[in-house]
């Protein structure tokens, strides 16, 4: 009789057991530092929710840009993932330690060199939070590499756009709703990037970089800086001014006087030399060249070879087989270096070639240029 009593208790201890190791209870190990590599991440949607979703949420310079009348978003639906909205779902710090890239061509999948500039800023600054932003509905998590950078580097944050948003209360408002830049003898994604870049420095501040510059060393130039492009003009690839700082707001004035559809970079690199030229009180910029860095009206102007150290028609230079051999002497005064896609972006960068390119971007984007060469010996 014992013993059945024995073995009774033991079948209920065990049973009890079994049952409370079913029982899923929260986890009270999260910290608050973790995140998923979409912070929160979105469920992937299906094809026909994809499509839904971005149709019912698309702002009139969306349909414009992205064409999405006619072409559908919801390619690779599996792995596209809604954006969060910059200046609606999410905001930066308004302590001037952004760096924002923005990709105006409405790209749900980004090319490998843009992800490389990227990854760089992430990796070089991680003391400052990077915004990559997109104009895109949403992106493409190919492979799983836009994640990987997001688990990588805890400073990244991949963001869609609100414009219509971004221009209120500003100058350039008058010029956006225009739709001047949208006019068929116009560029309007260089147009609109001109305009989201002093936008997002206006209202919170930082660093502004093109998505073909690549970030070499820590960004510990001075606020309110700017760089010679060439001898006679400032260049629009990198910019950095504190929040509200009265420069961009006459820059956005300048803006909008000066817009002219038919000359390229009207609102861009001659929209900046046009103000720095009435700033300092002078008709030739060149005339101040020696002196960099100089300080005048408030900006520090820097030597090219802070940002531009290959002038745009010595391009081919980056992609030259065995001259990264050069590439500390050669970039050894700079904090970053600008590729010029516009002019160099059918130009591959081959494996093993060990270009200027290359290094950079073994050094300053690891993740992307292992994904970049997994499969294939260019990009």
């Amino acid at each position: 009789m014992r013993r059945r009593r024995w073995w009774k208790s033991v079948f209920i201890i065990v049973v009890t057991v079994i049952i409370l190791s079913c029982i899923t209870f929260p986890s009270s190990t999260r910290t608050t530092t973790d995140r998923e590599p979409w912070p929160p991440k979105p469920k992937p949607l299906e094809r026909s929710s994809v499509s839904e979703e971005v149709h019912k949420d698309t702002s009139w310079w969306q349909f414009f840009l992205c064409n999405l009348k006619q072409h559908h978003i919801a390619e690779e639906a599996s792995n596209a993932h809604r954006l969060h909205i910059l200046h609606r779902d999410t905001a930066p710090s308004h302590k001037n330690t952004n760096v924002f890239l923005i990709d105006t061509a409405c790209n749900s999948r980004p090319k490998f060199r843009a992800w490389c500039s990227i990854e760089s800023w992430a990796q070089v600054n991680p003391s400052l939070q990077i915004w990559f932003v997109m104009t895109s509905a949403t992106i493409s998590d190919f492979e799983g590499f836009p994640s990987k950078l997001l688990q990588k580097y805890s400073n990244l944050n991949i963001v869609g756009a609100d414009v219509e948003k971004m221009v209120e209360d500003t100058p350039l408002k008058q010029l956006f709703d225009s739709k001047k830049w949208t006019q068929n003898n116009t560029w309007p994604v260089e147009l609109l990037s001109d305009m989201m870049r002093v936008l997002v420095l206006w209202r919170w501040g930082g660093i502004y970089s093109d998505t073909d510059v690549v970030s070499i060393r820590p960004f510990d130039l001075p606020l309110n800086s700017l760089g010679y492009e060439t001898d006679f003009q400032i260049g629009s690839a990198v910019y950095s001014f504190e929040a509200q700082q009265s420069v961009m707001w006459r820059l956005m004035k300048d803006m909008v006087n000066g817009f002219m559809p038919e000359l390229w970079g009207s609102i861009g690199p001659k929209a900046i030399t046009r103000v720095v030229k009435a700033m300092c009180g002078v008709e030739d910029l060149q005339t101040l060249l020696p002196k960099t860095p100089v300080i005048c009206g408030g900006v520090t102007l820097h030597p090219r070879q802070t940002f531009y150290p290959v002038d745009y028609t010595q391009s081919k230079k980056f992609f030259t087989k065995n001259r990264g051999i050069r590439f500390e002497k050669t970039f050894r005064h700079s904090h970053a270096i600008h590729f010029w896609n516009k002019m160099s972006k059918e130009l591959m960068v081959t494996k093993g070639d060990n270009s200027l390119y290359e290094v950079a971007a073994k050094k300053y984007c690891p993740i992307t240029y292992s994904e970049a060469t997994q499969e294939a010996d260019t990009f």
